[in-house]
Formats: structure tokens, sequence, C-alpha cells
């Protein structure tokens, strides 16, 4: 799994850790010290859902003023990992485009 992760004007580095387990929650954002963690039980996959779902929540605190609830998040983060899961080149040619 990657280590950092730009989102908007911040860089947040990504840690996996037993920190989410501490609570309900698999990951969390933590948008004061730039910091993801991520559940290090969880399968890669499962980590990458969450990473993605992190993600959305920094979006959201970045360009939405957190305005998304988390039902939303969640909803988004595992459609977009099935998009992306589901059609891997066409992200690539996306990647390709936008450099």
């Amino acid at each position: 799994m990657q280590d950092k992760v730009k989102i908007g004007y911040r860089t947040y580095v990504i840690k996996e850790d037993g920190i989410a387990d501490k609570s309900e929650n698999w990951g969390d954002i933590i948008h004061k010290t730039g910091e993801i963690h991520i559940e290090e039980s969880l399968s890669l996959q499962h980590k990458q859902e969450i990473l993605l779902h992190e993600i959305i929540h920094g979006i959201g605190a970045i360009c939405m003023n957190d305005e998304l609830i988390e039902k939303q998040i969640s909803s988004l983060a595992y459609a977009f990992a099935m998009v992306i899961r589901d059609n891997p080149q066409m992200f690539m040619d996306i990647i390709k485009g936008l450099k």
C-alpha cells in the first residue's frame, strides 16, 4: 500500500496500524495531523476500499465543507472501488491524460 496521498493542498501520511481498531471504524483521517490510519489486520482489497473512503472524507473536507454524510461517503467509496477494479485500463488512460 502507498505511504502518502495528496488531497488538494495537503499531503496525508498513510499508516497501517491498530489505531482504527480502537474504535468501530476501520479507518480514520485526521486533518489536524495530516494522517490517514487504516486497520492493519484487513485484507489488501479492504484496505484499499477503506483508503478510498478516507480520501473521499478528505475531498469533502477541502471542497465541500464536510457536507457529505457517512452513508454517502461509504457508498461513493465502494462504488468507486468497483468501477476502478472493473475498468483498470480506463483509469490508466485517465492518469496518462491528466499528466
